[in-house]
């Protein structure tokens, strides 16, 4: 497949994607959600709602879904890792500017109630999915190549915890992470994780803790990647009562005095609204892999599109 057709494979499979989440969105909306409920409420089902009418009805946002014209500081024309034949040898000839987009969802596949320890009062299994694509749509003198696609397929079990817990749940959970691509390009890795989420008024936290699982020596593409993406992330969430934007900032760091790497996203989704289901975004990011293939290079971007409401 030459690039031209997989650039609109990928197009279209977005644009199929975004329908759905807007569909899905009108469904939540029809039965009259409950407009007050908080952000990990609604993120993670807390309130014990059941929904097994169907596909769409399953669906529900993992991670925020967005598009976004954006701009790097710092192009990495010559991606590397320490690993043999995983460096590239030519420059690439890049854009500063792009589109990036990012598609995830999560569908609730089972669900039962909490063996009533330490406060659980629900368990939740998930399958999870998001894509990340960062697509140099206005170099035209390569045929507008998407640079960057992460695929990142999750498993995950929720223990979900009574309304009076500050710590509102608990996530165990499973996460593949790849680009899909061929050697020297090739980057992937393996996690187990334990996250936890608390809230308090209309800010909510979600701390992660990871452990990768290692590759054979001969097939892994990245073996200082922990160096870069660290052991674990922060998101911090902020929305007010009428739900009118919303405030997120993702946190990594390796947490080492000596030798610090880390990485920051701030994401604002503003008040101003891009028809039913979108609203102005406002995207920053600075430090090492914002995608997977950027994971030990440094760079600041800025970005502004479109994002998809939670619901």
């Amino acid at each position: 497949m030459n690039r031209a057709a997989l650039a609109l494979t990928l197009l279209a499979t977005a644009m199929l994607v975004m329908a759905m989440l807007v569909m899905a969105t009108a469904a939540h909306a029809a039965r009259g959600d409950d407009g007050n409920a908080s952000y990990l409420t609604r993120l993670w089902k807390l309130d014990g709602a059941d929904e097994a009418e169907g596909l769409l009805n399953g669906l529900s946002p993992h991670r925020q879904n967005y598009v976004v014209m954006r701009k790097t500081s710092h192009l990495n024309r010559q991606p590397v890792s320490p690993a043999a034949g995983r460096s590239v040898t030519a420059p690439y000839d890049l854009d500063a500017l792009e589109a990036k987009f990012q598609l995830s969802m999560k569908a609730d596949i089972a669900s039962h109630a909490g063996p009533d320890w330490l406060g659980v009062t629900m368990v939740r299994y998930w399958l999870a999915y998001t894509q990340q694509s960062n697509w140099q749509i206005a170099n035209t003198r390569n045929s507008e190549p998407f640079r960057e696609t992460n695929y990142e397929p999750e498993f995950i079990t929720t223990f979900v915890r009574g309304d009076a817990a500050r710590l509102r749940l608990v996530n165990l959970g499973f996460l593949h992470q790849s680009n899909g691509r061929a050697l020297p390009e090739s980057r992937k890795w393996n996690r187990l994780y334990v996250q936890g989420g608390w809230e308090s008024g209309r800010t909510s936290a979600l701390l992660r803790r990871w452990w990768r699982l290692a590759d054979e020596p001969q097939l892994d593409d990245n073996p200082d990647i922990t160096r870069y993406a660290g052991l674990g992330d922060l998101m911090l969430h902020w929305e007010p009562e009428d739900r009118s934007q919303s405030l997120a900032v993702l946190l990594r760091s390796n947490l080492q005095l000596d030798g610090n790497r880390s990485f920051a996203q701030l994401d604002w989704a503003t008040p101003k609204t891009m028809g039913h289901a979108g609203r102005l975004h406002v995207q920053l990011t600075t430090g090492y892999g914002e995608s997977l293939i950027d994971y030990n290079h440094r760079q600041t971007t800025l970005g502004l599109g479109l994002s998809f409401r939670e619901w």
